[in-house]
């Protein structure tokens, strides 16, 4: 099943949300059915490459778990992956409520970590669930920045209840809109306009600070 990767790149932003959104194939997945595992492998295949690729970083100390170079090394650590992420406890862990690409990229991002110290690097035990997968499919480079992440975890620490419930199902749970705004009691469209205030506060307290994203 396993195919040569090609070189480090970028990927084009896409919706990878198809699991959440069809419960049928996310059934067929949790089942085990070869087609299903076959379609989940080929749509992530590039995203795990390029985190293999790429490295990983521990924010809180800056430090930098590099990536895998070599193509034999590459070809195994995502073979590794997959079949973690096949297995019958991770395929039943997945809560189908978010979407499945960062579920699959922590498990990447820990074979990556277990690769690492195997070839004699130590690394904080302590501080491991820090370090955050940038997804390759997301143009979000500049999120990585320790000040960046800074006021945007300011920001939502401050945020009065109405808008916290409402990051909270739609960028945390990644619940669909009409599921959030019935679960929240809102209008779908009170819930878009809460979502808008949402984000339009982010990027004032961006400004505020002089960064720009």
């Amino acid at each position: 099943m396993l195919s040569s990767p090609d070189a480090c790149g970028t990927l084009p932003l896409s919706n990878m949300s198809y699991l959440r959104e069809n419960p049928e194939m996310l059934r067929r997945f949790r089942a085990g059915e070869p087609s299903a595992l076959d379609w989940v492998y080929r749509t992530y295949l590039k995203f795990v490459d390029i985190v293999i690729c790429r490295g990983v970083t521990l924010v809180s100390r800056i430090i930098q778990i590099q990536g895998a170079r070599e193509h034999a090394d590459r070809l195994d650590l995502i073979q590794t992956t997959f079949t973690q992420a096949f297995s019958q406890a991770a395929r039943q862990a997945y809560d189908g409520l978010r979407d499945y690409r960062p579920y699959l990229l922590t498990i990447c991002r820990n074979v990556l970590i277990d690769w690492t110290r195997k070839r004699g690097r130590e690394l904080p035990s302590a501080e491991i669930d820090q370090i955050p997968v940038e997804d390759p499919g997301e143009e979000q480079a500049a999120w990585a920045d320790p000040a960046v992440m800074k006021i945007v975890n300011e920001y939502l620490a401050g945020l009065p209840a109405a808008l916290a419930a409402v990051h909270q199902h739609r960028y945390v749970l990644g619940v669909s809109q009409l599921e959030s705004a019935q679960n929240l009691g809102l209008t779908r469209q009170r819930l878009r306009t809460l979502e808008q205030k949402l984000k339009k506060g982010l990027l004032k307290a961006l400004k505020k600070a002089r960064i720009s994203i």
